[in-house]
């Protein structure tokens, strides 16, 4: 992850997403004075990490319906999951 600041485009820091607030902390910004940007490997990470936590749900709806039992989920609620995962996958791109 690249850090920038907003003021200048200046590069402040790269680091792993998880070392963020701590180089934030140590160069006395706050998040609202600085962008970041993500690498592609970490988009693809967290885009696939989401696919992965909400595979449940997609068979879990499937599985009801098939079942021809109540979902736990509404239609709308499924049409949207669906659509947030599609978009997950359009912006994942092979490494």
């Amino acid at each position: 992850m690249n850090i920038i600041d907003k003021k200048d485009g200046s590069g402040v820091a790269m680091c792993d997403p998880d070392q963020a607030e701590a180089l934030l902390a140590e160069f006395e910004l706050d998040r609202n004075d600085v962008e970041f940007i993500l690498s592609q490997s970490e988009i693809n990470r967290e885009q696939e990490a989401f696919l992965q936590q909400t595979d449940w749900q997609v068979t879990r709806h499937r599985d009801q319906l098939e079942s021809q039992e109540a979902t736990s989920l509404t239609d709308a609620q499924y049409q949207q999951l669906l659509s947030k995962r599609q978009q997950a996958r359009k912006m994942i791109r092979a490494g």
